[in-house]
């Protein structure tokens, strides 16, 4: 989960605001907090990891080389 949607972040903020980035932390706490969200956000979070998941070969092949971030 690179980025947070907007309509999430105020219930990630409120679930996972004192996780220091980096490493999966954000979305190990976001896992972990997941029924702690809103409806909307979790429609929103699994439909994400959904289309990720889908997607990953595509991804890994078309941006490989490409760093995380930023």
């Amino acid at each position: 989960m690179a980025a947070v949607p907007k309509e999430c972040a105020a219930d990630v903020k409120a679930q996972c605001g004192g996780v220091q980035p980096g490493a999966g932390r954000i979305r190990a706490c976001i896992s972990l907090h997941l029924k702690d969200l809103t409806p909307t956000c979790q429609t929103i979070l699994v439909r994400a990891a959904a289309i990720g998941k889908a997607c990953r070969g595509d991804i890994r092949k078309i941006c490989a080389g490409i760093k995380p971030g930023g």
